[in-house]
């Protein structure tokens, strides 16, 4: 059998993994009063709750190797095939907690792929997985199948405030003052792994627009795959963003998804994100 392992990185939920047949690992989220179980909050709305009343930001911890190695011990013990998609080796150690693990268990039919990608781009890769899988592809198919994708996706974003970027030490507190008082709105991609900034805009009706400006600057979509959305908590605020998206890039159907507390810990909530994958 061939078992496909993933993070909580992806924000897929313990429901759906159920459904899809995989195992969802947590890159553990902790506040101040204690951890945040993210397997009983499948809208995440109980994370921007208590991340807005913190006043400090919530910590996240990687996966250990003994993590992985419960789950690739016991693959090599029922003579199983294991993929693991997890998150951007650039974002967390989990990726290499996987690598250690794998040499730990003396066992070669594990394959990790480290695709550069996060929330809804994890998402989209472990997806196609899945499928391949059920379609009884071989590990070795699925592997290059994956891979290929995950160089494919484009994953642009804007954020609503600079308040969480200075409260995890990302950017200084001068630079969040000076961003809050001119009402600054960030917009960022995932550039071969790591979150970069492109581009700010002012207020939310300008980042919008900004924000289409680059999906139309880079957009040459795959039929084969959904159009997506995200957002950081507020619904309402990605409901404005797609309508507009929808109409300027002719979407005929899209996909969305809430984005939980690995990423929102670092960019706080009514953010909001598209992604597709290319040609």
């Amino acid at each position: 059998m061939i078992k496909i392992i993933t993070d909580t990185a992806s924000d897929i939920t313990l429901k759906q993994a159920n459904q899809m047949d995989i195992t969802v690992l947590p890159i553990s989220i902790a506040f101040d009063e204690g951890p945040y179980n993210q397997f009983e909050d499948e809208e995440f709305t109980q994370f921007y709750e208590k991340l807005e009343s913190s006043e400090k930001s919530p910590t996240t911890s990687l996966i250990s190797p003994g993590e992985y190695l419960d789950f690739f011990e016991k693959a090599k013990e029922n003579g199983d095939s294991v993929i693991v998609i997890p998150i951007s080796s650039k974002l967390s150690g989990s990726f290499q907690s996987a690598e250690l693990a794998k040499n730990m268990s003396e066992y070669d039919n594990i394959h990790i792929i480290d695709a550069h990608q996060v929330v809804i781009g994890q998402r989209l890769l472990v997806e196609h997985a899945v499928r391949l899988r059920d379609e009884k592809k071989s590990v070795e198919e699925i592997v290059a199948a994956v891979t290929d994708v995950s160089k494919r996706i484009r994953l642009y974003a804007k954020l609503d405030t600079l308040k969480y970027l200075v409260k995890g030490g990302r950017i200084s507190k001068t630079a969040g003052f000076m961003g809050t008082t001119l009402n600054i709105k960030p917009l960022v991609s995932l550039q071969n792994g790591s979150v970069s900034a492109v581009g700010k805009a002012r207020g939310r009706d300008g980042a919008n627009k900004a924000l289409l400006k680059f999906i139309n600057n880079d957009f040459n979509p795959d039929p084969a795959f959904p159009f997506c959305f995200g957002y950081t908590s507020s619904r309402e605020l990605m409901d404005v963003f797609a309508d507009l998206a929808i109409t300027e890039l002719k979407l005929s159907s899209v996909n969305i998804y809430p984005i939980g507390g690995v990423i929102g810990t670092h960019v706080g909530p009514s953010g909001v994100a598209a992604v597709w994958v290319e040609k």
